[in-house]
Order: C-alpha cells, then sequence, then structure tokens
C-alpha cells in the first residue's frame, strides 16, 4: 500500500526503501514513417536501453535552464522543443539506477517495465541518420526491460499531457495503478519472494496510532448508509458490489463483470474499497483481486 509522508506519496520497492522517481516514458509509433520522438517499444526492450530523440545537445555538466535553451536551439521537431531540454536533462541527471520506468505508446498502451541498470550513457557529437531516429534514440540510459502482456489500452491518458519523459511518483492515481499491477512482475524478474514482499507490504500499510481515529472514522463512514451514485443495470443481472473513494460510494449495486471493466480502464483503483458477497466487510480492490486470483 501507499503510503503518504507529508504531500508526497511513498510507494515501497520490492527489494527494499521506497521509490524516489518512477518515470514514465514514451514510445514511438512502428509505423511512423519519419524519425519519431523515441523509437517504437520493441526497440527500447531489444536494445536494454531507454532512448529519445527531441533535440540534439549534450546535457551533461550544465543547469536545467541551461538545458532548455539548448533543447529550444537543437531541436528535432520545429517549434516544439519548450520542453525538450527539461526532458533530456533529467534522463541524464535525475533518473537513477534503481529506479522504475514504465514504458507507453500513445496514451493508451502499456509495453513494458523496466528498472534503470546504468547511468546516462554519453551524447555523441555526430550526425545522425533517420534510421538511427528509429532504431536508436541519441539520448540513452540502460534498462533492464520486464515486457508487460495484454498492456494494449491499459491505461487512458487523454491529453494528460504529451511529455516523453517524467516522473510520475506524485502523479497518485496513475503510479499507483501502474505499481500495484506490476508488483509481482518486477518481483518474479528480480528473484524476489512476492509472499515475503506482500507481508512487508502488510505491515507497512499499518498506520500509526495517532491517525487510527481517522481511520475508524472512515471505516464507519463506508459501512453508513450515504446517497449512492446511480447506475442503471441490466434486467436479470445481480446487483453484487459496492465500491468507494474516501468514505463515499463511487458505484452502487454493480455486476461483478462491470467491476472488472473499471478495474480494467483504472477507473476503479486498488486503494479503492469494495464491499462483496465474498468478504463480510470492505476490503481494497488490491485484496479483492487477490481473493479473486485476478492480480
Amino acid at each position: 500500500m501507499a503510503a503518504k509522508k507529508g504531500s508526497r506519496i511513498q510507494f515501497p520497492r520490492v527489494d527494499g526503501g521506497v521509490h524516489q522517481r518512477i518515470w514514465f516514458a514514451k514510445a514511438g509509433r512502428p509505423t511512423e514513417g519519419d524519425a519519431g520522438i523515441a523509437p517504437p517499444a520493441h526497440k527500447h526492450i531489444e536494445n536494454g536501453t531507454y532512448s529519445l530523440n527531441l533535440s540534439l545537445f549534450d546535457p551533461v555538466g550544465i543547469s536545467k535552464d541551461a538545458a532548455v535553451e539548448l533543447g529550444k536551439e537543437g531541436s528535432i521537431f520545429r517549434n516544439m522543443g519548450a520542453q525538450f531540454g527539461a526532458q533530456i536533462w533529467r534522463l541524464a541527471n535525475e533518473a537513477e539506477v534503481g529506479d522504475y520506468i514504465f514504458l507507453e505508446s500513445e496514451n493508451h498502451h502499456l509495453h513494458a517495465v523496466g528498472i534503470i541498470s546504468g547511468e546516462y550513457i554519453p551524447f555523441e557529437h555526430r550526425e545522425y541518420s533517420m534510421e538511427d531516429f528509429k532504431n536508436q534514440g541519441v539520448h540513452r540510459i540502460p534498462v533492464k526491460w520486464i515486457p508487460f502482456k495484454d498492456g494494449k489500452d491499459f491505461i487512458q491518458l487523454g491529453r494528460l499531457d504529451n511529455a516523453t519523459f517524467r516522473d510520475i511518483s506524485q502523479k497518485e492515481e496513475l503510479a499507483t495503478l501502474l505499481i500495484f499491477r506490476t508488483y509481482e512482475l518486477v518481483a518474479e524478474a528480480m528473484g524476489i519472494d512476492y509472499k515475503a514482499f506482500q507481508d512487508r507490504l502488510s505491515e507497512l500499510s499499518g498506520m500509526p496510532d495517532t491517525e487510527q481515529d481517522e481511520q475508524d472514522a472512515l471505516e464507519k463512514k463506508l459501512k453508513e448508509p450515504t446517497r449512492p451514485l446511480p447506475l442503471i443495470v441490466k434486467a436479470n443481472e445481480p446487483v453484487i458490489a459496492h465500491v468507494a473513494r474516501n468514505g463515499a460510494y463511487i458505484h452502487h449495486k454493480i455486476t461483478e463483470e462491470y467491476l472488472h471493466q473499471l478495474i480494467q480502464s483504472a477507473k476503479v483503483l486498488p486503494t479503492d474499497h469494495v464491499y462483496h458477497p465474498i468478504s463480510s466487510s470492505w476490503i481494497t480492490i488490491s485484496e479483492y483481486l487477490k481473493i479473486r486470483d485476478l492480480s
């Protein structure tokens, strides 16, 4: 379970400690005829790196402000370089070995989760061809990639932003969805006992005594009648589940099939609560997935 420290969300790492940064990285489209912002997803996985194009300049040994200006000057994509310099600077100066990185494309598809395994590979001052841009971006970091199955339409970001490389550790809903759905995959790839990690998560989720009253109030509120959101249920379909967030219903009297659709589309989060015949009390969605063997 993610824990709050001040205003910052803390996500435990399977290998100990918590994530300081969680990177969200965009892959290019495999059908692009010209140079894309980054190679397509399969190229990143084959290369064992995450790489992007965006702008031609050396981000090492300069300030972020200087990188912003150089990013504009060296932009490969005209009139689009305002933010490129800062993203490249973060790749070179803030991404650290051990950080999680998620590979996505088109703001919809999750291709892999990775663990950064090395430092920024120095920028090469040379002529680049279109094939270079397609096969290996000019700015690179080594990554141990773990392909994610069934990642098509896994996320629905819409116009959230078009950033190519960014830290999402404080974007609670997106980070929670990605982290919780890939914990077991990462643990298996790293040879870590996932059951032991789950036990550690349970310990970390215990709240301090000073916050126990707040937790008790939440549990009480979840069990009290509220004004549920209306939802039409088809005839002959059983009414089996209720979903709550922060002590109030967000879905009421829904079928299990519809609940699964909400989970898959990230409209229901692992930290939300569900009341279902399989339990005698409110449980989190992540606990529900484990009970139903769907995680």
